[in-house]
């Protein structure tokens, strides 16, 4: 991108309800996110890699996907007795490798809306809201209804806009 679109581009800052939380997050961020978790659901509910593949191309797939593969790669390597290599750019796993993640794997397959990493944020934000971690999920944070003033305002202080998308935060599917 250009010097000069990116300074007339405009920053903007999300949020959306869901349950009794607030999230918020860059606007690119959270629709990197939603793509995200639209391939990750994919993948989790196919029945073959045949079947991916005719939801994703492959630059899709290894765009979104490329630490899972890595992970199917190495289940793969170990199970064919292979030497200790990176995943070659051009595997795949086919329909006989196809390995499903077990409920255990599940947690650390999915991406999360409350995840702080994944949502590009100044830490100025992180001061406001609810913070915690978990052994299976690692770190979360969300804001609570009473936070969007101030939300609102800092966003504003920091030069974004801060606009409430609710399509977006349900296609993260908190």
């Amino acid at each position: 991108m250009s010097e000069m679109s990116e300074k007339n581009e405009t920053k903007t800052i999300v949020w959306g309800r869901s349950e009794d939380s607030i999230y918020v997050g860059e606007f690119h961020a959270i629709e990197k996110l939603a793509a995200l978790i639209d391939a990750l659901n994919t993948v989790l509910y196919a029945e073959s890699w045949a079947e991916i593949s005719d939801e994703f191309t492959r630059r899709e797939i290894e765009e979104h996907l490329s630490s899972q593969l890595d992970d199917l790669w190495e289940w793969y390597r170990e199970q064919e007795d292979l030497e200790e290599t990176s995943r070659p750019k051009d595997w795949f796993p086919d329909d006989h490798a196809f390995n499903k993640p077990s409920e255990y794997e599940v947690f650390w397959w999915v991406a999360r809306l409350d995840h702080p990493d994944l949502l590009n944020l100044p830490d100025d934000f992180f001061e406001l809201g609810m913070s915690g971690g978990d052994m299976l999920i690692g770190d979360w944070h969300r804001w609570r209804e009473e936070d969007l003033p101030l939300l609102r305002e800092l966003a504003t202080k920091l030069g974004f806009q801060f606009v409430e998308r609710q399509d977006l935060i349900e296609r993260c599917g908190q």
